[in-house]
């Protein structure tokens, strides 16, 4: 393998890694916020002022998390993603036969690519569905 072809994949790779990093530690936090609020939706199920004041609150943080930016984001970064790997892909399934070296950035990569996929997944997936069924109590409880 050449010195430019190894130079492009760990820099690839280091790319790929950070951004995907960063992006699930978005993910996480949006989901985290999710769960805070329904647990906030889910603690004050009374009519007293307090509980109200507290459910209130909750209608107004929901927009603010139930909207398309993570998605959006997040098929914009996969495909990214998608491109550098499929060049990486390019460059390396030449040189498996070869370079040793090869099949395991092969093998970084679609490690990489698994555990994105499915943490990216479970947070959009599982975040998405927790806000439409909380949308659904909020909107049953304020009826405008």
């Amino acid at each position: 393998m050449s010195a430019s072809s190894l130079s492009y994949l760990g820099m690839s790779l280091t790319l790929v890694g950070l951004l995907g990093t960063l992006f699930n530690i978005h993910l996480g936090n949006w989901f985290r916020e999710i769960l805070a609020l329904r647990a906030k939706w889910a603690a004050n199920e009374g009519n007293t002022d307090f509980e109200l004041q507290a459910r209130l609150e909750c209608r107004y943080v929901l927009p603010g998390l139930c909207n398309a930016t993570p998605l959006l984001t997040s098929v914009a970064l996969s495909a990214f993603i998608g491109l550098v790997t499929a060049v990486a892909v390019k460059l390396l399934v030449p040189q498996l036969s070869s370079d040793p070296v090869a099949g395991d950035f092969l093998k970084v990569y679609v490690a990489f690519l698994v555990v994105y996929t499915v943490l990216s997944s479970y947070f959009l997936g599982r975040g998405y569905l927790f806000l439409l069924q909380l949308r659904s109590a909020v909107d049953a409880k304020f009826r405008l």
